[in-house]
């Protein structure tokens, strides 16, 4: 299975580097997004 992370390598190493990047921004996003929502879940049990 090809998972986001895969995918940034594999087009980079083909010289997609928009693509790889934006697929990165993306990557972090969900990442900020999910620790967001997990602080604020931690924040209001706490």
């Amino acid at each position: 299975t090809r998972t986001i992370t895969t995918t940034i390598a594999l087009e980079t190493s083909k010289g997609e580097f928009e693509l790889a990047l934006a697929l990165g921004i993306v990557l972090i996003f969900i990442s900020f997004t999910v620790n967001t929502l997990l602080h604020i879940g931690v924040k209001s049990h706490g």
